[in-house]
């Protein structure tokens, strides 16, 4: 055992009627023409990986690598993501790792 959870932590994760893979597999699929913000859109080169990560996830593979070429909005495209983890599968903390200073300012700045 690493660590021991709090009572009130265990008491809300007996309280949840499924569990967090069962939330992962059954959110919503993607609809581009919605996003948090309403003047923004997933553009044509997005849509496919956010589909495919959706995909990936409910069929309970929830490692995946999303390639993109430079420019495509990478950056845009996790937070999107992780937008959805939040709201739709009810996940309470995300890990996001940059390798550097600017990657790290610019995914502070599209959250």
């Amino acid at each position: 055992m690493f660590n021991f959870q709090r009572p009130e932590t265990l008491r809300e994760w007996l309280s949840l009627t499924a569990s967090l893979r069962t939330r992962l597999q059954t959110m919503p699929p993607l609809n581009p023409l919605y996003l948090p913000a309403s003047d923004l859109r997933l553009r044509d080169c997005q849509e496919p990986p956010s589909a495919m990560w959706n995909t990936s996830l409910a069929a309970t593979r929830p490692r995946a690598l999303i390639q993109m070429a430079t420019g495509a909005s990478k950056t845009y495209t996790a937070v999107t993501s992780i937008y959805r983890l939040l709201k739709h599968a009810g996940a309470k903390r995300i890990l996001f790792l940059v390798d550097t200073k600017n990657l790290g300012e610019q995914a502070e700045l599209e959250m």
